[in-house]
């Protein structure tokens, strides 16, 4: 054999929706003919997701604000597209809202339970009603925090 005529080919339309797509040609042995092996799959950059509203973000202090000045925007249109125009504004706004409150939770769970610790410590050996506020208020931040911890686990599996 000198020319290799096998080809593989596709409009415009399948070539913008799989993006990744190639053609393999194994090695032939005994026949004049190939066949071509299409690997496709879709895009992972062009895929969006749906929003997903994290049940843990109702209790982190300052979520509902955020809910509640989107849901407050005026948008026009159907009702429907009202809905899903403001969704798709609440996304970024809440992502980022999250990120900043969930970053290293467990990491920050134990610095809390570390300060309420070393806090504790220092109440025992000498009393004081504003050392005893500082264990209350570490105490409430350590609740808040493990809560959040624990929500967001459970909202993962």
């Amino acid at each position: 054999m000198k020319v290799k005529l096998d080809r593989v080919l596709g409009d415009g339309r399948w070539m913008k929706a799989y993006k990744a797509a190639h053609a393999y040609f194994p090695k032939f042995d005994l026949s004049d003919h190939c066949p071509a092996i299409i690997y496709w799959s879709v895009d992972v950059k062009d895929t969006k997701f749906s929003f997903i509203f994290l049940n843990m973000w109702i209790k982190i202090p300052g979520s509902c604000e955020i809910v509640q000045q989107v849901w407050n925007s005026s948008v026009e249109g159907y009702p429907m597209f009202r809905v899903t125009s403001k969704l798709k504004i609440m996304k970024p706004h809440l992502k980022a809202f999250h990120k900043r409150a969930t970053s290293n939770s467990g990491q920050r769970v134990n610095e809390a339970r570390n300060e309420l610790l070393d806090l504790q410590g220092h109440l025992r050996n000498s009393f004081s009603a504003e050392l005893k506020m500082k264990v209350d208020r570490c105490m409430r931040k350590l609740k808040r925090l493990a809560m959040a911890e624990e929500l967001f686990l459970k909202q993962l599996a």
